[in-house]
């Protein structure tokens, strides 16, 4: 009985803010205040706001937003100016998490804001402190190739391995991926080895990976380097004679 009273009252409100409002054609009018407490407490994912137009929804959602902002919920003011790609709002609470230093949210906004500006800004700025994976998901936004490969070469150096194969991935680095392949086979870490030499399409360094993996008995790595390398008859070999084990 509570959610038929609930969605009633709903119906009732949103009615009569569409009169007021459409009265109006501002997102100044009192009626978009009486309707606000209403959407915070149900939920954005939970009101049909359907029997608005376009312009009036998004004056409606921003107003919204900005609620959520005064009052301290972040990730649902971003949730609606998500939707209504207010790139301006997304941005000042981007710089607003810049400036105490939570970097990953900023860059999140900044990639919804489509912010080009302030990503490469931000990028540099993990980039010199440290913060590599923000720094990789600002740079991979705008395209910043040259930059991209520098977070890459810093992974290398910090061992972060993974994140190096799939920045160097994402640039194209074969030269730098056969180099991150033979480190991470120095290491043992043979499925890395194998990511990154299959995206170099070095098939040596994929065959090396598959014989060592089989003297160690590492079937299914053998078996997924050969069949990277298309070296048919190791893989015949691996399926004829490790079937149980592949």
């Amino acid at each position: 009985m509570t959610d038929v009273r609930d969605e009633r009252l709903v119906k009732k409100l949103v009615d009569e803010v569409v009169e007021q409002v459409h009265a109006s054609e501002t997102s100044s009018n009192p009626a978009f205040k009486k309707i606000l407490p209403l959407l915070i407490e149900k939920g954005i994912d939970n009101v049909n706001l359907s029997m608005f137009n376009d312009d009036l929804k998004k004056q409606l959602l921003d107003t919204l937003g900005d609620e959520y902002a005064r009052k301290g919920r972040m990730p649902d003011a971003i949730k609606v100016f998500s939707m209504t790609a207010n790139r301006r709002r997304l941005s000042e609470i981007g710089e607003e998490f810049e400036k105490v230093g939570l970097y990953s949210d900023a860059v999140q906004c900044f990639v919804q804001a489509n912010n080009h500006e302030k990503l490469a800004v931000l990028g540099g700025k993990c980039l010199r402190n440290g913060h590599l994976k923000d720094a990789m998901t600002a740079f991979s936004a705008t395209g910043d190739t040259d930059n991209l490969n520098r977070v890459g070469t810093e992974c290398i150096e910090k061992n972060k391995l993974d994140y190096a194969i799939e920045i160097f991935g994402m640039t194209g680095n074969s030269e730098q991926l056969i180099h991150v392949g033979k480190k991470c086979m120095d290491q043992k870490k043979y499925a890395s080895s194998v990511k990154a030499f299959a995206l170099a399409d070095d098939r040596d360094g994929l065959n090396l990976v598959g014989d060592v993996c089989l003297r160690e008995n590492l079937v299914n790595t053998a078996l997924k380097a050969y069949e990277n390398a298309q070296n048919e008859a190791m893989v015949a070999f691996v399926k004829s004679n490790f079937v149980s084990a592949a």
